[in-house]
């Protein structure tokens, strides 16, 4: 038996934050529905697709604004979309993060499947929707809320505005079409069997200023298995998970980890235990595979890496990989560098 189709937990913190700009108290709203607003920040948390359905549509009636999917879109960060969003945030320019986000797409909903092809001229995305007996029609809202997020992480990463050519939608087309105009342009269709988003092709192929294709394509292999384990994650996966995330933002601790756990911190301590392990060997297995994986990567300086791997000068960086792979930074890249 398949296993029913839902949508990462993360997405709730887009749809609290658009419940909010109401004046709607969020949290009453789910938890009235059996919702526990609180798990959001879980990395195994997900929602099944008929629960998220009917949040939509109860939103939009209670809201009376049936463009309210539209509108939602401008509550994303890269956060919104869990792991997917780092590697969405990571391309280095909108047709990789096109690329990413067809390629990733099912772990953030696994009712949606999308491709990308390519014109002369243009970038075509087409996106059909999955139904099952548990769930039927996916809500019109949760779709144009997902699209117009996705468009507006595509104009913040871009840093000006990008405009789809054309745009088809599935829904039947609303009595007011004013908000997809402003989001999606003028060129807009309704009822078809596709969403499909067309971009210039010369516009979404420039390169973002200050992108870096190492860092990107590092990031998106760690996110790839990151990725990989959300399906059914033990404790440890789970732990390295959260620390992946965590390092970047310098809060890569006990306290913090068991947190996002949903665990004491005593807890978190006796369950590694168990598992014959401890805190301080998951952080050292975590920054050690960071490590070899930026490090195969030509184009990021040692500097850079120790600097991601949260190390406080370049010889503090260089003992500690010298411990992990009994060679310095320096003669480990230059070995794989003879290797290719």
């Amino acid at each position: 038996m398949s296993s029913p189709l839902s949508i990462i937990g993360s997405w709730l913190t887009l749809f609290a934050a658009t419940l909010d700009s109401y004046g709607i108290d969020s949290q009453a709203f789910l938890a009235e529905r059996g919702i526990d607003y609180s798990r959001q920040s879980d990395p195994s948390q997900r929602i099944a697709l008929s629960q998220m359905t009917k949040l939509w549509d109860d939103a939009a009636a209670l809201t009376q604004d049936p463009a309210i999917g539209i509108k939602a879109g401008a509550f994303v960060t890269p956060t919104t979309f869990s792991a997917l969003g780092i590697a969405l945030w990571s391309s280095c320019s909108i047709k990789d993060l096109l690329i990413c986000w067809c390629r990733y797409l099912h772990v953030f909903s696994t009712a949606a499947d999308s491709k990308l092809e390519e014109t002369d001229t243009e970038l075509v995305m087409t996106c059909s929707m999955k139904t099952s007996p548990d769930m039927g029609e996916a809500s019109h809202h949760a779709i144009d809320a997902s699209f117009s997020a996705l468009l507006h992480l595509c104009r913040q990463h871009y840093g000006k505005d990008i405009t789809p050519t054309s745009t088809a939608f599935m829904r039947p087309q609303p009595r007011d079409i004013e908000a997809y105009k402003s989001m999606f342009g003028s060129n807009l269709s309704f009822g078809q069997p596709r969403l499909v988003v067309r971009f210039e092709r010369q516009i979404a192929e420039q390169q973002i200023p200050g992108g870096n294709p190492s860092l990107a394509k590092a990031t998106e292999q760690l996110v790839a298995e990151y990725l990989h384990k959300i399906q059914s994650p033990s404790l440890l996966e789970k732990v390295q998970q959260v620390l992946f995330e965590l390092w970047p933002r310098g809060e890569a601790k006990l306290d913090v980890v068991a947190s996002r756990l949903y665990l004491s911190p005593r807890t978190l301590h006796r369950k590694l235990e168990e598992a014959g392990t401890n805190f301080r060997q998951q952080q050292e297995i975590t920054r050690q595979q960071l490590a070899l994986q930026f490090i195969s990567q030509p184009h990021l300086s040692i500097s850079e890496i120790g600097f991601l791997l949260g190390f406080s000068s370049n010889s503090n960086f260089s003992r500690a990989f010298k411990r992990w792979t009994q060679q310095t930074p320096q003669a480990y890249r230059q070995k794989l560098e003879t290797r290719n």
